[in-house]
C-alpha cells in the first residue's frame, strides 16, 4: 500500500508501506523496484527477520508491515524498509540487535543477532544477554 504524499516520521521521509511478505519473500541480492523506488534487498536485517522472526525476544512485540524509508537528511534516492510494530497504538522500530554486543567483540553475522524492539534494545544497550 503506498501512501498518497511523502510523510516524515522523525528522522525518515514515509514513502509507503508493505506487508510483512512483500519485502521477506524478496530478500536476496539483487535491487527491486517498489512503485518506481529501488531497495537493494541484501540487507542482513531483513536475512535477520526471514530466518529468525519478526517479534521481538525480550517484550514479544511482533512486527506488523515494512515502512519504505529513507533517512531525512540524507540526499539521493537511497531507499530501504523499516520494520514496525504498534503497541498501544503507537509504531515501534524493530531492530537487529548483537547477542555479543560489537564493544565486547560480538561479530555480524546471522548467528549473533537477535530481534529487538527499538526500546529493548537501547535499554540492553551493550549488555550479553539472551533471552528465550
Amino acid at each position: 500500500m503506498i501512501l498518497p504524499l511523502p510523510i516524515e516520521r522523525g528522522q525518515y521521509i514515509r514513502i509507503g508501506e508493505y506487508k510483512i511478505e512483500e519485502v521477506l519473500s524478496y530478500v536476496s541480492n539483487i535491487e527491486r523496484d517498489y512503485d518506481g523506488y529501488m531497495v537493494k534487498m541484501n540487507s542482513q536485517r531483513y536475512l535477520l527477520f526471514k530466518t529468525k522472526g519478526i517479534t521481538c525476544v525480550k517484550c514479544g512485540v511482533k512486527g506488523q508491515f515494512f515502512g519504505l524509508e529513507k533517512l531525512k537528511y540524507q540526499s539521493g534516492d537511497k531507499y530501504h524498509f523499516n520494520l514496525y510494530g504498534i503497541k498501544n497504538g503507537v509504531e515501534i522500530l524493530m531492530t537487529k540487535d548483537h547477542i555479543v554486543p560489537k564493544s565486547k567483540g560480538g561479530g555480524n553475522n546471522l548467528k549473533n543477532y537477535q530481534v529487538m524492539c527499538i526500546h529493548c534494545n537501547n535499554r540492553k544497550s551493550n549488555k550479553f544477554e539472551i533471552f528465550p
